[in-house]
């Protein structure tokens, strides 16, 4: 239930412009990270100036810490958004926002999340001197395949977008 207070907002008031801004500020904060971190770690590796660990150690806190929490609390800003202003659960371009975000935070949570954490020991062993050129070789791939769906869950942000700004079939 939304409380009585919430309910009755429109657009225009202060409590639903309140609302709309913390969504976009999470989203910013959630989404605007992973577009800077590729950038900012191949620039810190090619400089030298850290080491595999200690970027992948931040990639992995960055992550965990802000990137995660971030879009969640997006997500229900965004449910709040729809319980207490002018558009319906049931709109199709509620439903699709729905759908993406889902998969978008599934994608996060339970995949890439994981690979970094996985990255991370690999990195940690291979800067212990406890690994080969095999296990360098292994978390090249996992950075790939982290990196490829980190670019998946950026078209499912650009979508999502898309759905808002448009809101198709409405």
């Amino acid at each position: 239930m939304v409380p009585a207070m919430l309910a009755a907002l429109t657009t225009e008031d202060f409590g639903y412009r309140l609302l709309l801004l913390l969504h976009i500020v999470a989203v910013v904060v959630g989404y605007g990270v992973t577009f800077v971190i590729p950038f900012f770690t191949a620039r810190l590796r090619r400089a030298q100036a850290v080491s595999r660990m200690e970027v992948q150690e931040a990639t992995t806190i960055l992550g965990g810490a802000i990137v995660a929490p971030a879009l969640w609390v997006a997500g229900l800003f965004g449910i709040v958004l729809v319980a207490v202003g002018p558009w319906e659960f049931s709109d199709t371009w509620v439903s699709i926002a729905f759908v993406l975000w889902i998969a978008g935070a599934a994608l996060a949570l339970f995949v890439i999340l994981p690979s970094e954490r996985k990255a991370l020991g690999l990195a940690r062993r291979i800067a212990n001197a406890q690994a080969g050129g095999e296990t360098v070789a292994q978390y090249n791939l996992v950075k790939s395949r982290t990196s490829m769906l980190t670019s998946v869950n950026h078209v499912i942000f650009l979508l999502l977008v898309i759905d808002m700004i448009w809101k198709p079939w409405s």
